[in-house]
C-alpha cells in the first residue's frame, strides 16, 4: 500500500515512510501535551536519522502479524516477567548474575482411582477431551524443584494416607517422602519441606 501511495504521487516510498515516522512522533508529543523544539510537535526531516544514530539498540524492523487475543497473553506474560525481574532484583543487585540461586517449584498431582467415566461427545480431532472431576479424590502429589543453571534436586512426593503395608519411596529412596488424608500438599507440609529439604539443599 505504500509503495502503490509513493508510485500514485511520484516520491520514494522512503520519503512516505519518514513522513508517517515523523507524523506518530508528532502525534505521541500532542497527546503527551510534550513541550518540544519541534515546530508544532512536527520532527524535522533529519530527526528520524538522527533520532537512531543517538539510539543504537533501536532498530527498523518488519513486524509479523499477531492476532488481537495472542497480543492479550503475550502482554500479560511481559508483565509477570516484569514483575519477576522487579522482585527478584530487589533481593540483590546481582542475582541474575547467578541463575544457581534462581529456583522454580511445581506441583503436579496423580489422581488415584476415579476412573470409569462415561464417554462424552467432542469433535473428531480434538486430541484433548476434559471433565471436570471433584477435589474429593485421592492423589498422589510430586513438588519438583530446579535451579535456572539447570540444576535438579530430588523431589517431593506426598501420599495418602497414614499407615502403609509397603515402603512407599522403595526404588527412589533419594525423594523427600510426606503424607496427607488425600494426598494434597497443604502449608504445612510445604513449611516443613521448605526447612528440612530445600534450605539444607541450596545452602552451598
Amino acid at each position: 500500500m505504500l509503495r502503490e501511495a509513493a508510485r500514485d504521487h511520484g516520491v520514494p516510498p522512503s520519503t512516505l515512510r519518514d513522513r508517517l515516522k515523523k507524523k506518530r512522533v508528532q502525534s505521541i508529543l500532542n497527546e503527551r501535551k510534550a513541550v518540544t523544539i519541534f515546530k508544532d510537535n512536527h520532527p524535522g526531516r533529519k530527526w528520524v536519522a538522527l533520532f537512531l544514530k543517538c539510539h543504537p539498540d533501536i532498530s527498523l524492523r518488519t513486524p509479523q502479524a499477531l492476532g488481537s487475543q495472542r497480543a492479550a497473553v503475550t502482554c500479560k506474560l511481559r508483565g509477570w516477567f516484569e514483575t519477576a525481574y522487579k522482585k527478584i532484583t530487589s533481593v540483590g543487585g546481582d542475582v541474575l548474575d547467578h541463575p544457581s540461586r534462581i529456583f522454580n517449584c511445581d506441583e503436579s498431582g496423580f489422581q488415584l482411582g476415579g476412573g470409569g467415566f462415561n464417554k462424552v461427545l467432542a469433535s473428531k480431532g480434538e486430541k484433548r477431551v476434559y471433565r471436570v472431576s471433584t477435589h474429593t479424590h485421592i492423589q498422589i502429589t510430586v513438588l519438583a524443584y530446579g535451579s535456572a543453571a539447570g540444576e535438579v534436586h530430588n523431589p517431593l512426593i506426598i501420599f495418602p494416607g497414614q499407615r502403609f503395608t509397603y515402603d512407599p519411596l522403595g526404588g527412589f529412596p533419594e525423594a523427600h517422602f510426606a503424607w496427607s488424608n488425600n494426598g494434597w500438599i497443604d502449608e504445612e507440609i510445604f513449611a516443613t519441606w521448605l526447612k528440612t529439604a530445600f534450605i539444607p539443599a541450596v545452602q552451598h
